[in-house]
């Protein structure tokens, strides 16, 4: 999958997995796993402010879990 790509060119991600949810609102969103590297732990802010400048609006996970 294009964002599961996308999310691996981070440079503390170690591996993500995405899925679709079906939103009552929103109709199809993507949520996501994602497993740092060693030693890696960037604030959830840092991530979405990498995430916002890589990755198209429309693409960005709704939901991220980072383990």
């Amino acid at each position: 999958m294009e964002v599961e790509r996308l999310l691996r060119n981070h440079p503390d991600i170690a591996s993500v997995r995405t899925r679709s949810e079906w939103h009552q609102r929103d109709g199809e969103i993507i949520e996501g796993d994602i497993c740092l590297k060693p030693g890696q732990s960037p604030t959830e802010k840092a991530f979405f402010e990498w995430r916002q400048h890589h990755i198209s609006p429309y693409k960005i996970p709704r939901s991220i879990k980072i383990q």
